[in-house]
């Protein structure tokens, strides 16, 4: 009697033992059902460009569970773009949150395509985190059928076409105009190279004689100071080359002054020059202009130094007798 008794009580507490943790589980929701990740399509099929709504939706998710991330999108694959993402809708129900999100994406590859949708996160009271993922959900993205469009024309066939390559034209010209701009260039240089020879003048008599009488001629003519001082530098140097010998084309005037000096050994000969030679010079390349009276003036001086110089190269020519 009493065995029995015992056994008796041992299944009443087993009995109440099962009935207070179904009791626990049916008292709170969030033990008695698992957080669930939803995602759906309102259309499986596009064509290229067209635009499908996604719904993304966890439901169930109890108190004491925090969302710190929902769904995103794996970037690194680009077959399906988000085209846009409306805001998130939450609803409360017995304690339960659920999250709604809606998506616009699109295709511009043709095929078909598994969405790039990450899980969601969930962390509970303790900081203990909770991945929701969902199940893979496929786009089928068709081409577009534009043959029964009225512009729409079909690939041909390839069609020969004569190929006239120009390489060895181009070549042949530019090998061409090497060789005339080396042919000019040469000529050029040659030219260059060859010195003009200077025209003297012809002089009938003594060089003196002369050179005074081109002077007078000077005189009587209408020049301008640039033409008369020209003309009678020319004059002045084609004598002193006659009379004396001296390189003056090839010189300046002061390397004619300092010759000068050297050979007759007189300053006073190659300062009677000096002085008018650089006016000269001045007037040649347009830095001074002189009047009518330093002309004049300028003139006279030539001719006394021209005399002088004739007389002291005609002294210095004659050899003194024993």
């Amino acid at each position: 009697m009493n065995r029995y008794f015992l056994k008796n009580i041992v299944k009443q507490e087993w009995v109440l033992a099962v009935i207070a943790v179904f009791m626990q589980f049916a008292l709170i929701p969030g033990l008695a059902k698992a957080q669930t990740g939803q995602a759906t399509l309102d259309r499986q099929q596009i064509v290229l460009g067209e635009q499908a709504q996604l719904r993304l939706k966890i439901a169930d998710i109890p108190d004491g569970y925090s969302l710190v991330g929902f769904y995103g999108w794996d970037t690194t694959r680009q077959h399906v773009e988000v085209v846009e993402q409306n805001k998130m809708d939450t609803v409360n129900l017995n304690n339960q949150l659920t999250y709604i999100q809606d998506w616009k994406i699109t295709s511009f590859d043709s095929g078909k395509w598994s969405l790039p949708i990450t899980g969601a996160i969930l962390v509970d009271q303790q900081g203990q985190k909770k991945e929701i993922k969902i199940d893979s959900v496929y786009l089928d993205v068709l081409p577009v059928d534009i043959s029964n469009m009225k512009d729409y024309h079909d690939i041909k066939d390839i069609l020969t076409v004569k190929y006239f390559d120009p390489y060895w034209i181009i070549v042949g010209v530019a090998a061409l105009l090497v060789i005339i701009l080396l042919v000019v260039l040469i000529r050029y240089f040659v030219k260059r190279k060859k010195k003009k020879p200077v025209k003297k003048p012809k002089i009938e008599g003594s060089p003196l004689d002369w050179a005074l009488g081109e002077i007078e001629k000077l005189r009587a003519q209408k020049l301008s100071m640039y033409q008369y001082f020209g003309s009678l530098n020319e004059t002045l140097r084609t004598y002193l080359q006659e009379k004396a010998n001296l390189p003056t084309y090839k010189e300046t005037s002061d390397e004619l002054i300092l010759r000068m000096r050297e050979l007759y050994k007189s300053d006073v000969v190659a300062g009677s020059f000096y002085q008018n030679l650089k006016m000269m010079d001045a007037v040649k390349f347009a830095k001074y202009v002189p009047s009518e009276e330093i002309k004049e003036k300028t003139t006279n001086e030539i001719v006394e130094a021209l005399k002088l110089f004739d007389k002291k190269v005609n002294e210095a020519s004659v050899k003194p007798t024993k």
